[in-house]
């Protein structure tokens, strides 16, 4: 998917296919929703690289990535490592799960903590302003539902 051939991923998936990424807890599932997920990545330039060897044995492939994007130099990282697990029968995928290395991300959770206090959705141009937590700074500086943020000085 980083190289922009998201129809070949998707051709590899059960329509039924499940994806988990813990931490942080999130599902996706279906192979419409995971496709939408896949865009999404890369609209934040997504791109992964294998780090070590795969190992399958039982209907089970293994292996450790490293990825990076913009969203994570948002946030002050310059890649994420994880190990994948793909579960695969009948020649598809039916399941995913993401493992982030846990160094990497108590750091994602340490740069992301704390904040100004709004809620955000993830834009193509930036971050759309969703909510506030009540007493918000943010909301105190100016901000409003609906502002998106494109750059933070």
């Amino acid at each position: 998917s980083s190289e922009g051939d998201t129809d070949t991923c998707l051709s590899l998936l059960s329509n039924e296919v499940i994806f988990r990424q813990d931490p942080p807890g999130i599902t996706i599932e279906g192979k419409n929703k995971y496709e939408a997920f896949l865009k999404q990545m890369a609209i934040w330039n997504h791109e992964t690289s294998i780090t070590s060897p795969l190992s399958a044995e039982d209907g089970k492939v293994t292996y450790s990535i490293r990825q990076s994007g913009d969203d994570f130099k948002i946030v002050g990282l310059d890649h994420m490592n994880a190990t994948i697990e793909f579960t695969v029968r009948e020649g598809k995928i039916y399941s995913i799960l993401s493992k982030p290395d846990s160094e990497d991300w108590a750091k994602f959770i340490e740069l992301t903590s704390g904040g100004i206090g709004i809620e955000i959705k993830l834009l193509e141009q930036g971050v759309r302003v969703e909510g506030f937590t009540p007493g918000s700074l943010a909301y105190e500086a100016g901000l409003r539902i609906g502002d998106v943020i494109i750059a933070v000085d």
